[in-house]
């Protein structure tokens, strides 16, 4: 199985091409669920995305089609930490991804 998708969905150079102009940021992922049947959360390569921000996530984006996130992992753990002690970013980290387990 392959999955084409793409490394996120808030991109303004998108609007016109991609998004029509009258679509309003917050259904932008809906829309492009639509199309892709996965996507990258790239925003948790940086920070931690709460509970809540998964859940919106999984909400937007429905059951279209068994939409995937694929979620970027934490650069915590191995670039700031270079792997010592990695079990509790870890588990935080999967702790506030369980919203989008019917997503993974």
């Amino acid at each position: 199985m392959i999955w084409i998708g793409t490394s996120g969905w808030v991109y303004k150079h998108w609007i016109g091409c991609f998004y029509p102009h009258d679509l309003k940021q917050k259904h932008w992922l809906s829309h492009y669920a639509l199309h892709f049947p996965t996507v990258e959360i790239n925003r948790s390569f940086y920070s931690l995305p709460t509970q809540d921000n998964f859940r919106s996530w999984a909400n937007q984006a429905g059951f279209h089609h068994g939409f995937q996130f694929a979620t970027k992992a934490s650069r915590y753990p191995p670039h700031l930490k270079r792997l010592k002690e990695p079990e509790e970013p870890l588990a935080l980290t999967l702790y506030a991804a369980e919203e989008l387990w019917p997503h993974i």
